[in-house]
């Protein structure tokens, strides 16, 4: 009976804070053992709580639903939230991003090119660069994706994926190893995926949704979205696994020093589990990550990860790294023009 009323209350709340604005969510601390709840109310979970407390976006709403239930509820340390977020002055900007890879696309006209994938909710561009040897061509080789910035306040995964582009392309023919990737697979970097997030800095889109809880796979109505593809920019995603064949992809995250697997809308293994395990194992021990199944961290639906897997085959992770500032004393671009 309890769990019969925890459930029908969190069903009005969720009718009057389906529309709440951003100014109404707070960022707040709530432990793992509310993690059943938490399910319940559909609430926004940062990963990486790996044994702490989750950090979680919450209305006042579902905070006071919460604490009536016995939970306590903290609010996110200020300290750690200027660590966690930065600030969007400090990081490299959308339009010298975009910047940028124009001008590295025309730098590296023999194995770059400047795509546009699709436009956000205000208009901006969704942008990449595609990176192989002999661009021209469509070559049978694997494809691999490095997806930045879904999460618009997580800019260090942004970035990342911004400034490895770069890298690589200034690289080959010099390292080995790098003129080995672009021989050898086809890359694409899309460092801004949530373009109007990054500019405004906020966990969604600027319709308030979370794209990552967007897609159409196990979609179940997390993060405000109203149905799979609801948005113009997980349609363009779509729309751009469907053009190609995808192998390997990574959707960069912040934070918690982990590395996730699918599934996370079930504890159940995916069909590959022992090769998915054993790949992401390289890249997680290589970066001294731990390892974990995304649902073991925290149960999601619609999230990228799951659809990449469960709709295009690709081997897929996301890393949940640092957003800190402290990692970019300086971004790639002012060192190359300093």
């Amino acid at each position: 009976m309890k769990s019969l009323k925890l459930t029908v209350l969190f069903l009005c709340l969720y009718v009057l804070t389906a529309n709440a604005s951003a100014q109404d969510i707070g960022r707040y601390l709530v432990p793992q053992e509310a993690r059943d709840a938490l399910i319940e109310m559909k609430a926004s979970v940062h990963h990486g709580s790996a044994g702490g407390d989750f950090t979680v976006d919450l209305t006042p709403e579902e905070i006071e639903v919460l604490r009536r239930h016995g939970f306590e509820v903290r609010p996110f340390p200020a300290e750690e939230e200027t660590y966690a977020l930065g600030g969007l002055g400090s990081w490299t900007s959308y339009g010298q991003i975009r910047a940028d890879f124009i001008a590295y696309a025309a730098n590296y006209p023999d194995i770059a090119e400047y795509h546009v994938i699709g436009h956000s909710v205000q208009g901006r561009e969704i942008f990449g660069l595609r990176i192989s040897d002999n661009i021209q061509l469509e070559e049978d080789e694997p494809e691999v994706v490095f997806w930045g910035n879904i999460h618009g306040d997580e800019e260090a995964s942004g970035e990342i994926t911004y400034n490895y582009a770069m890298e690589l392309l200034d690289n080959y023919g010099a390292q080995p190893t790098v003129t080995g990737f672009i021989n050898d697979f086809e890359i694409w970097v899309l460092p801004l995926t949530n373009p109007d997030g990054r500019v405004m800095s906020t966990r969604e889109n600027a319709n308030g949704v979370d794209l990552n809880r967007d897609f159409g796979w196990n979609w179940d109505h997390w993060g405000g979205s109203t149905s799979p593809y609801s948005q113009v920019e997980t349609q363009a995603f779509q729309e751009f696994c469907l053009e190609n064949n995808v192998t390997l992809s990574a959707t960069l995250h912040c934070s918690g020093n982990i590395f996730l697997y699918p599934w996370c809308y079930s504890p159940t293994d995916v069909p590959e589990d022992n090769l998915v395990q054993s790949v992401g194992a390289l890249y997680a021990n290589a970066a001294n990550y731990t390892l974990i199944k995304s649902w073991d961290d925290y149960e999601t639906h619609g999230e990228l990860l799951d659809l990449m897997y469960g709709g295009h085959g690709a081997l897929c992770y996301t890393p949940e790294i640092s957003n800190s500032l402290n990692n970019f004393p300086n971004s790639y671009a002012r060192n190359k023009a300093g």
